[in-house]
């Protein structure tokens, strides 16, 4: 297999944290997070008729297991056949056969940091076969409460962004862009998401495209058509992970991103609108997520053949990104977040990023903004994981996209344990 070109090549003196910096990375394995272990230790209390089983931590139960011969639970000698479980003021029957050593509960992913047993049918057990099963723990399947709130957020958000999209007739920037950062994180760190949404909602917006490959909104003409359809471009790169017939689309945007570049070579911009549009460094994160997506697609399908063209393209956008080092920080943050292959730190520079990322949280008025403190919060966590900063309050969300930052920077500060107990 041929090697990528040197502009892909991470220097060993250059720090870790170029693959900690992958907000909208697009390859999947630059944003993957291994799995925190979830505690799924327990603590038995015998009551008058009932057991009380307490775990060290909420949890989301999508099934319990409860072993028809344990001596904890039903005392030595004993065997039940039929239990009920409560749970977050809901109640659940199960019961086993004679050669079933399990009750198998589903809960319908009630979240509670403990639950009731009541046995309901018990009797004497054969010493033999009880001796070889005494020692069977209560087993489950599930995720910290938590972790469940966000996934059911996470599908919440999806469903009223299509729908807001489909009212306004375009795929709306401000809410569809946030929504696939926070869904490929999502992805990256192990939530569990709904595939089949997240492929609805690439295809709804891969069917807005015209023609020339280009999207503009005729009801929405102050949104241009260069900035409408970069934001396409880094939208549908994100979601190609979960449709990856979607590559057929960003390929037929590059001859229209060629056509409207400056004299300079840079990306050309036709629309500068706050939240998250503040200005070249969106244009050149834009056209490196959807130039990148397109380049690492066609290098995996050509046997390891890098395409030339493309990394000559990505060469350049890294190197007007490093021009904007001097760039005040929250301005940065875009390109920071957004170019994990074109922009790069010495690790001599993690301690004054760390210093400005957090004083743009605490003392400078752009950390107000639910986007720049989500992106600034995000990359502290990726630069430096093991701090988690106490946030300042915010306000409630006024709006949908203000919803999605906020989910995305709780997907952050959350990290999913392992499934399943033994």
């Amino acid at each position: 297999m041929k090697e990528l070109p040197a502009a892909f090549k991470a220097s060993r003196k250059v720090s870790g944290s170029l693959r900690l910096l992958t907000v909208l990375a697009i390859l999947s394995l630059l944003l993957q997070t291994a799995n925190a272990d979830t505690d799924f230790s327990y603590r038995v209390t015998r009551l008058e008729n009932r057991l009380l089983v307490n775990f060290a931590q909420p949890l989301a139960f999508d099934q319990i297991l409860l072993p028809t011969c344990n001596d904890e639970l039903w005392g030595p000698g004993t065997i039940c056949r039929a239990a009920l479980i409560e749970a977050a003021d809901q109640q659940f029957i199960a019961s086993a056969r004679a050669n079933e050593g399990f009750m198998v509960f589903r809960p319908k992913t009630t979240a509670s940091s403990s639950f009731y047993i009541t046995p309901l049918i018990t009797r004497a057990a054969e010493l033999e076969n009880h001796g070889q099963n005494a020692d069977n723990r209560i087993e489950l399947t599930a995720v910290p409460a938590e972790v469940r709130a966000i996934e059911n957020r996470i599908r919440h958000l999806v469903d009223a962004t299509m729908q807001f999209n489909r009212e306004n007739r375009c795929f709306s920037c401000h809410t569809a862009l946030p929504l696939a950062l926070a869904v490929k994180t999502a992805a990256a760190r192990g939530y569990e998401l709904d595939q089949n949404m997240l492929q609805t909602v690439g295809n709804e917006i891969a069917r807005l495209q015209l023609a020339d490959g280009s999207f503009f909104f005729p009801e929405q003409p102050a949104y241009g058509r260069i900035m409408t359809t970069m934001c396409a471009g880094a939208i549908l790169s994100m979601l190609a992970e979960f449709n990856p017939e979607l590559h057929t689309n960003l390929k037929n945007m590059l001859p229209v991103l060629k056509n409207w570049r400056n004299p300079d070579g840079t990306p050309g911009s036709d629309f500068f609108f706050r939240p998250v549009f503040i200005g070249q460094p969106t244009a050149l994160l834009f056209e490196s997520i959807l130039t990148s997506s397109v380049y690492f697609r066609a290098f995996a399908e050509s046997d390891g053949a890098p395409d030339a063209q493309l990394g000559r393209r990505l060469n350049e956008l890294s190197g007007w990104s490093k021009d904007l080092k001097n760039e005040a920080i929250h301005r940065r943050i875009i390109i920071m977040a957004g170019m994990p292959l074109t922009f790069q730190f010495q690790e001599a520079e993690r301690p004054e990023l760390i210093r400005e990322l957090t004083r743009v949280i605490y003392d400078e008025p752009e950390g107000k903004r639910r986007d720049i403190r989500a992106l600034a919060v995000w990359l502290l966590n990726r630069i430096n994981p093991t701090n988690q900063l106490p946030l300042p309050a915010f306000p409630a969300p006024q709006n949908l996209a203000d919803q999605i930052w906020e989910c995305f920077e709780q997907i952050i500060q959350t990290r999913p344990g392992q499934k399943k107990s033994s």
